[in-house]
């Protein structure tokens, strides 16, 4: 066998050798297939009118975007409004979580909040959402129907249908 030949084929050898371990260990993609969750945080100013205050509310919903769509969010907030014809001013302090469904800007939201209230005596209840959110950079408005459902405050247990309406916007922190 010829000196060029020999050459030749190891040379072939060396190049295969080479090639596989590039191949191995290396990542070659030619279409990248990973799909990376994109999640981020709103953080937003709301204020509601009937809802988990009752009255009105005042407090902050934080939003859960993942692949810009909403997935959940979660609000606190207070309210308070003196009584003038007696002693007794009402007080109420709340947590809400809500689970998000739709598309774009549209969600039917599904929520629970325990709900902290003094009039006279302190007692708490239990409120459910559900209603619709719509949701954008800049604004946010819901309205829902919210089942209350009162502790007792003695022996007796109270249902009460109720609405709230929203508005809100975001806070942009720097």
């Amino acid at each position: 066998m010829s000196k060029t030949k020999t050459f030749n084929r190891s040379l072939k050898t060396k190049y295969f050798w080479l090639i596989l371990f590039i191949g191995i260990f290396s990542n070659i993609n030619a279409q990248d297939s990973i799909i990376t969750d994109s999640k981020f945080q709103q953080t937003n100013l709301m204020a509601e009118f009937g809802g988990n205050g009752y009255i009105y509310s005042i407090g902050f919903d934080i939003a859960n975007f993942t692949n810009h769509k909403l997935d959940d969010s979660f609000r606190i907030g207070a309210s308070y409004f003196p009584n003038i014809e007696n002693d007794y001013n009402f007080f109420s302090a709340f947590v809400e979580y809500n689970k998000d469904f739709g598309k774009k800007n549209h969600y039917l939201e599904l929520g629970i909040s325990p709900v902290f209230i003094y009039n006279q005596y302190p007692f708490l209840a239990l409120d459910g959402r559900i209603g619709y959110r719509f949701n954008s950079q800049s604004f946010i408005f819901r309205i829902a129907f919210i089942p209350i459902f009162r502790m007792p405050v003695s022996t007796d247990y109270k249902f009460m249908p109720y609405a709230g309406i929203s508005i809100g916007f975001p806070l942009k922190f720097k």
